[in-house]
């Protein structure tokens, strides 16, 4: 597993391509934000500090980790 920042969408494809090449099939982001809404993230963020695994094809905005891995993390 390994893992790198990218902060923008535009720079996660070129990442990806190059981590691709090296056998990483499953791509992630570890982020704070569960949920879409920030009220429900602030709301949420009140009962702890939690952090969350996605699938890097399901996010829209990065504002923590990429994961990459040989093989999946999450079930499908």
């Amino acid at each position: 597993m390994l893992s790198w920042e990218a902060f923008t969408a535009e720079s996660v494809p070129a990442s990806r391509e190059v981590l691709q090449v090296l056998g990483y099939g499953h791509f992630y982001h570890l982020t704070k934000r569960k949920h879409e809404s920030s009220l429900r993230n602030r709301l949420a963020s009140l009962f702890g500090r939690s952090v969350y695994l996605r699938t890097l094809d399901s996010c829209t905005s990065f504002d923590g980790m990429n994961v990459a891995s040989p093989r999946e993390l999450l079930p499908a």
